[in-house]
């Protein structure tokens, strides 16, 4: 080790093999300002040019063939510094040079080398250092890295699946205590739910509105027509799927600013089909040529009487091709139709849906997105509740994204839900929001949501068959367990 250091600072324990070596002429110690430093026998020349006023104890000879010529002091420096690297962990340029006793701006130079052939990196890696950054070798951070993810894993004590449906409830403000309210309850509701396609008709009445304390729709006009949330289907139309949109058509609402890469990622490659009906051909043509419309200048430009406008506009929404700013539109158009009566009107300003090219992300950059929306969905993300998302994104790539958040410090990696196998990453807040789930007496409260729901992970987290996303159907659930007379009624019905 010595012979590697250069040189040492003496420290009481090593007394006994230091002697020995000094009795074998292998080692010899210096005085400089106080300090007293043990170096290898062979180290003596560069000893001379770093610490010049101080003689070593004993004195060194050394055979010829093993006496080395003087190094220069900045070679003498670097060596130095280079051997306390390796084996050092994280220090300052200040604290090295004042411990081994030689110019700070000597040290920079050697670090500055270091660092220029990629043996060390700069960086502030021990929480409380002072401003200065530290410098470390790259194979010991790289080793002190992976110890610290391990660590910080087995601090981990899984959650049961009821466990953790308590804590999504609580997450997604399913429960009393954790409703939020008024326009920023409904921003961060969507957050939540961004790129979740359920049923057009679902979308307010049965999945905004549990979340959303005292929700009113004009709350999601608003935040549609100030270009903060937009509306639109994700998923391109199935060609063996029924022809005719219904109030069942899938729908997803977002924020504006994700549109681009959510369409990305659940399209891929696949565009919608083009439509087959004369009038939603013209009004797709019309928006193409002349971008955004209003439901008036549409109807101008395309000659079309308004039924056949809004029923080829309720075509290519089905499709989706088309969306409204606002969400008032999408209301008028899943209402129902009474015969006789007038015919189906929209109204607002319409345009299509499409990918900007200066969005199209590269595969890396989309994993990362999909991997954040799924951290904010489920704060912990297993293989197991991507089952019911619209993501194209093979699992793979999203995995390795999670696996760079965890690199980054960003998430933490780990055994979060019991029973289940394969990776497994949490937000730190969902870490914390678990252990205080866990240790919380369960007190029968009672959640209800449709199927259709995004937490509805009914025989993929809990045992038992899958219930299908039926916008119909209500799901009860007791401190995150499903109720036994649920249990009972699937039971008989399968």
């Amino acid at each position: 080790m010595l012979l590697g250091l250069v040189a040492a600072p003496h420290d009481d324990a090593w007394d006994a093999p230091l002697g020995a070596l000094t009795a074998a002429g292998r080692a010899a110690s210096v005085v400089v300002e106080g300090a007293r430093f043990a170096f290898a026998s062979e180290n003596v020349r560069a000893l001379e040019v770093l610490y010049p006023s101080s003689e070593p104890a004993p004195p060194v000879a050394l055979p010829a063939h093993l006496d080395p010529p003087r190094p220069p002091r900045d070679e003498a420096v670097f060596m130095l510094v280079r051997g306390h690297a390796e084996i050092s962990g994280p220090f300052t340029a200040a604290s090295f040079a004042s411990r081994l006793r030689v110019d700070p701006w000597e040290v920079e130079v050697a670090v500055a080398r270091l660092e220029s052939e990629g043996l060390v990196l700069r960086g502030r890696f021990t929480p409380g250092e002072a401003d200065a950054p530290e410098v470390c070798d790259r194979r010991l951070l790289a080793r002190i890295h992976r110890l610290t993810l391990e660590r910080l894993r087995s601090e981990i004590a899984p959650v049961s699946a009821q466990d953790f449906l308590r804590y999504l409830f609580e997450r997604h403000g399913l429960t009393p205590e954790s409703r939020r309210g008024g326009r920023s309850g409904l921003r961060a509701a969507v957050h939540l739910l961004q790129g979740f396609e359920v049923g057009a008709m679902a979308l307010e009445r049965d999945v905004l509105a549990p979340r959303v304390a005292g929700y009113r729709g004009s709350w999601l006009d608003e935040l549609c027509l100030a270009g903060e949330v937009a509306w639109a289907r994700l998923t391109p139309r199935r060609s063996s799927a029924s022809a005719a949109t219904s109030r069942a058509t899938p729908i997803a609402l977002g924020l504006r600013s994700d549109l681009a890469w959510l369409l990305s990622a659940v399209r891929g490659v696949a565009e919608p089909e083009p439509p087959t009906s004369i009038a939603a051909t013209a009004v797709l043509d019309t928006l193409r040529s002349r971008g955004a419309l209003f439901v008036d200048d549409l109807a101008r430009a395309t000659h079309l009487p308004s039924g056949d406008l809004s029923d080829g506009l309720w075509d290519l929404v089905g499709r989706g091709l088309v969306a409204s700013d606002g969400f008032q539109p999408l209301r008028e158009l899943i209402a129902p139709r009474r015969r006789p009566g007038p015919p189906r009107s929209a109204q607002g300003r319409w345009s299509l849906v499409t990918r900007l090219e200066a969005a199209d992300a590269q595969a890396d950059e989309l994993a990362d997105q999909v991997a954040g929306q799924l951290l904010q969905r489920y704060g912990v993300v297993l293989r197991e509740v991507v089952a019911r998302e619209s993501f194209v994104v093979p699992w793979r790539e999203v995995a390795r994204a999670l696996r760079r958040r965890e690199a980054r410090g960003d998430v933490r990696g780990g055994r979060f839900v019991a029973g289940f196998l394969g990776e497994q990453y949490a937000l730190p807040e969902a870490v914390d929001a678990l252990r205080r789930v866990r240790r919380t007496e369960r007190r029968g409260v009672v959640v209800r949501i449709r199927a259709a729901d995004p937490c509805n992970l009914v025989g993929i987290l809990t045992p038992g068959p899958r219930v299908p996303a039926n916008h119909g159907q209500w799901l009860m659930f007791r401190d995150g367990e499903l109720c036994s007379d649920e249990v009972e009624r699937r039971a008989a019905l399968g």
